[in-house]
């Protein structure tokens, strides 16, 4: 839970919980959308107990007419087609963040995260108190992501064969030859 540092969280249900009490606070209308991982039989065990974590949180919101929970397995490619270009993505670290920059969204996100901050993306927090006053932001207020950056850092992650999701990032090899 904190692979990336710690922002203010302890963990990921923590930093459910505050967001949507502070989303709930303004009465804006929200989406919370499942993680794929919950519906991978292959994950195993972890994915199960965090469906299970998942489930006992929102299973508290189900009364609230603000919030659209979506509990099932939906591509963000497909959700993405059904949004208001005005409405703003937050996520903790999660590769949504990359989809919806992409698609000219706002981001909201944690400065812990497998993207550096420092590629200036999204608009970041590194405290609970910072994090509260960008949910509280007018939307004009946020920023874009700057383009020439996000192609940098896609250039970087996905692109480089020594990047994280290159070729010859380290992990891949070793676990080619663990899995041996």
């Amino acid at each position: 839970q904190l692979c990336y540092g710690f922002d203010g969280f302890l963990d990921t249900l923590e930093w459910l919980e505050f967001t949507t009490k502070e989303l709930q606070k303004r009465k804006v209308n929200f989406i919370i959308k499942a993680h794929p991982n919950f519906y991978k039989k292959s994950f195993g065990v972890m994915a199960l107990w965090d469906k299970k974590i998942y489930t006992n949180f929102i299973n508290k919101m189900i009364n609230d007419k603000n919030v659209l929970v979506i509990d099932e397995s939906i591509l963000n490619s497909d959700l993405i087609k059904l949004l208001d270009k005005k409405c703003v993505a937050i996520t903790k670290h999660g590769n949504a963040q990359i989809e919806m920059i992409h698609h000219n969204f706002k981001v909201i996100s944690s400065q812990c995260n497998f993207l550096d901050h420092k590629y200036n993306l999204f608009n970041t927090w590194g405290s609970k108190n910072d994090y509260r006053k960008l949910l509280n932001q007018k939307w004009d207020k946020l920023k874009f992501c700057n383009k020439k950056n996000y192609l940098n850092a896609i250039n970087r992650l996905y692109l480089d064969d020594g990047a994280f999701y290159g070729k010859n990032f380290y992990m891949s090899i070793l676990k080619h030859h663990m899995i041996k």
